[in-house]
């Protein structure tokens, strides 16, 4: 009888482990924290009824209740563990940034290969990536070096209102977006450089100073979507 209560139990943290990831697939409307203490009080009930099960079969008082608490416990640290994975790995509970829905982008004129396009699409879909993206497109100045306004262009473009009037909050928030999703070449990316870059780039279109900057947006607005 205690085997096949023990047996029981791993079955049913299996399928609330299944339908904890299905819950928490994105568009899921029920909040982490809602759907997390459900599934906690779930793992309460049954050990309460493995507790009377030991009561039941002329287990001991003490017996009972300790590996009853055993069992929440490990019940409850597996569902920490499974809720930590989900939200920092499958997705942003609260978008900041809305992307457009068209994903028929041009992966070539982009220079990535298909496990790139994959993980960029992750990043239009609200989740993290699970790999940097090496970016290869440079500029014609310093051909050996990846050009930061190149993604600048990209995002304005592939995010709904664009990216050059970004307040404060939300510009650190686009930092922290390229800075965890790409490599430039081979280096991590410079935040320095990045601030810097960001705001002579905002500052040539809005003020017009360098029709080469603009041009560059007009080219990946142009080419960024296949035809």
């Amino acid at each position: 009888m205690l085997e096949n209560s023990i047996i029981y139990y791993i079955h049913i943290l299996t399928k609330s482990e299944n339908k904890l990831k299905l819950l928490f697939e994105p568009g899921f409307r029920m909040k982490p924290s809602k759907l997390f203490n459900r599934f906690v009080f779930i793992i309460l009930s049954i050990s309460l009824f493995i507790f009377s099960l030991f009561i039941l079969n002329g287990a001991s008082w003490n017996t009972s209740l300790v590996f009853a608490i055993v069992l929440f416990l490990f019940g409850v640290l597996a569902l920490f563990h499974k809720r930590a994975l989900f939200v920092k790995n499958e997705m942003y509970v609260e978008p900041i940034f809305q992307f457009v829905k068209n994903r028929n982008i041009d992966f070539v004129f982009l220079k990535m290969n298909e496990s790139e396009s994959d993980q960029f699409l992750r990043i239009l879909d609200g989740k993290k990536v699970s790999e940097k993206i090496v970016f290869k497109i440079t500029s014609t100045t310093r051909p050996k070096n990846p050009h930061y306004n190149a993604i600048f262009s990209i995002f304005d473009v592939l995010i709904d209102g664009g990216i050059q009037q970004l307040a404060t909050n939300k510009k650190r928030a686009f930092f922290k977006l390229i800075d965890e999703t790409f490599l430039m070449g081979k280096k991590a990316v410079n935040m320095k450089s990045l601030d810097k870059s960001y705001s002579k780039w905002k500052n040539d279109l809005s003020e017009n100073r360098a029709p080469s900057t603009s041009d560059l947006l007009d080219y990946f607005s142009q080419n960024i979507f296949k035809v």
